[in-house]
């Protein structure tokens, strides 16, 4: 049985899409091909087949080369992972004759509300929902990551499945020595997109008031700065304002077999969204999985999924994450807690085991395709 995933924006080996779905399938005997944004043309890992594409500025044009090569593809099941992919998987869905399963990471209808200017923003959410309910009128499944993303997804025309964004084990066995912060203390870490959304100018304010207390500290912001150039020119100028150059670190993406040494040589983990975006407030990032399976004590803004989770089991704190001094507030008095040990690295280990584990998510996940392939 062959399973073809459709990517034109998350990278080829996505964490979620690769390194929990495509290997989780794989392990219970199904091919995999993915073909998606990757610097090789081609690899193949186990029963994984990565067909790798150019990312062109021009998304049109990366639709074009997904659909040329997938056209030729044999698949039984398609799964696509962003919205305009998805089309390509309903459009060669309706050829093959085959079913197609959209996987929504997020809230699509508010992905664009902080781009486009508030007058516009209803009738946008609007457009958005009318494309995503047509094509779910030819696809079988939309997977999400929550029960709250669930319940906003009724309007769509085929059923709706919750498979939350958990970490796996791999994040904790994973064994990188990060020397280079060994230096610093503490130590913040924010992984995945960087922009101004993401709470960037809050953690950077936020760092020059803790520096008073802890000059040693430093920020490492590990993931890919999706911003555009007069802002990212805006946090540079602030950054070199404030003299906490040596205190913020950018670093590209890098290989997921590094991120658990970072993770696990860090003090915090931010998560620091905007939650006025409708699609922040909602989500469940993977991260926040990650920094609780290797221990990681989390900073997290109020009212939102993952403030609530951090909140209900006491592994953090949470903010007002457009206040930079209630930002400077929570990081001391977490600080505080961690070296009285009233907080735990291995009591967060625990509950993210207990509570927040891909083993479960991994049959349900399975048990879906198990379904259409059984039926269809």
């Amino acid at each position: 049985m062959k399973v073809l995933f459709i990517n034109s924006l998350h990278p080829a080996k996505d964490t979620r899409l690769f390194q929990k779905e495509a290997k989780s399938l794989s392990e219970d005997g199904y091919k995999v091909v993915i073909i998606g944004p990757y610097l090789t043309k081609h690899e193949r890992i186990g029963n994984i087949v990565i067909k790798g594409v150019n990312q062109p500025k021009n998304r049109i044009i990366t639709l074009f080369y997904l659909f040329k090569i997938a056209i030729h593809q044999k698949p039984n099941v398609i799964q696509c992972n962003e919205l305009d992919s998805w089309l390509v998987g309903v459009l060669i869905g309706r050829i093959r004759k085959i079913p197609v399963i959209f996987d929504a990471h997020e809230y699509y209808p508010s992905r664009l509300d902080d781009k486009v200017p508030a007058i516009l923003k209803k009738s946008v959410q609007r457009i958005l929902k009318f494309y995503m309910k047509f094509l779910s009128l030819f696809s079988h499944r939309v997977i999400t990551v929550s029960e709250v993303i669930k319940r906003r997804y009724d309007f769509l025309a085929c059923p709706v499945c919750v498979i939350h964004n958990y970490s796996d084990e791999l994040i904790k066995k994973k064994s990188v020595n990060i020397d280079i912060l060994s230096d610093y203390y503490p130590v913040l870490i924010h992984t995945g997109l960087i922009n101004l959304s993401k709470g960037l100018q809050t953690i950077v304010e936020g760092v020059a008031l803790l520096k008073k207390n802890y000059p040693k500290i430093l920020c490492l912001f590990i993931g890919k700065n999706s911003d555009s150039p007069e802002n990212q020119k805006k946090i540079k100028q602030l950054i070199e304002k404030l003299k906490i150059g040596k205190n913020i670190k950018f670093v590209e993406w890098i290989d997921h077999k590094k991120i658990s040494g970072y993770l696990r040589t860090a003090t915090i983990g931010l998560i620091m969204f905007d939650i006025n975006i409708t699609n922040n407030k909602l989500g469940l990032p993977q991260k926040f999985f990650e920094y609780l399976y290797t221990g990681l004590p989390v900073i997290a803004p109020d009212s939102c999924e993952v403030g609530n989770i951090v909140r209900k089991y006491q592994v953090g704190n949470t903010v007002n994450s457009r206040d930079s001094r209630d930002f400077q507030i929570a990081v001391e008095n977490l600080i505080t807690s961690i070296e009285n040990n009233e907080v735990s690295r291995e009591d967060i280990k625990n509950i993210a085991k207990e509570k927040f584990s891909w083993e479960e998510e991994k049959t349900k996940y399975i048990d879906i395709y198990r379904k259409i392939t059984n039926c269809c």
